[in-house]
């Protein structure tokens, strides 16, 4: 559940997990596996090796969870309620 709070700040309720399992979570986790495999499709398509593609894919995937654990990290504000 999300608590409204007039400064910046969003903090949601029940912590990291529970804003995981959030719509909102899920859209931008949607959002950065599209934006990342945006910026590496011309390169893939032009790597005609299949070692090439497949060291691609797997820079893609790194990046993809870096930045969604970027986006849940423990930096991040989260209200546990207990």
């Amino acid at each position: 559940m999300e608590t409204s709070n007039p400064d910046k700040f969003k903090l949601i309720e029940g912590g990291r997990d529970e804003f995981e399992r959030t719509n909102e979570f899920r859209s931008k986790m949607k959002e950065i596996r599209k934006d990342v495999t945006a910026k590496y499709l011309p390169t893939l398509s032009s790597e005609k090796n299949w070692l090439g593609r497949l060291f691609i894919k797997v820079k893609i995937e790194v990046e993809i969870r870096k930045r969604i654990q970027a986006l849940s990290s423990q930096k991040n504000l989260h209200a546990i309620h207990q």
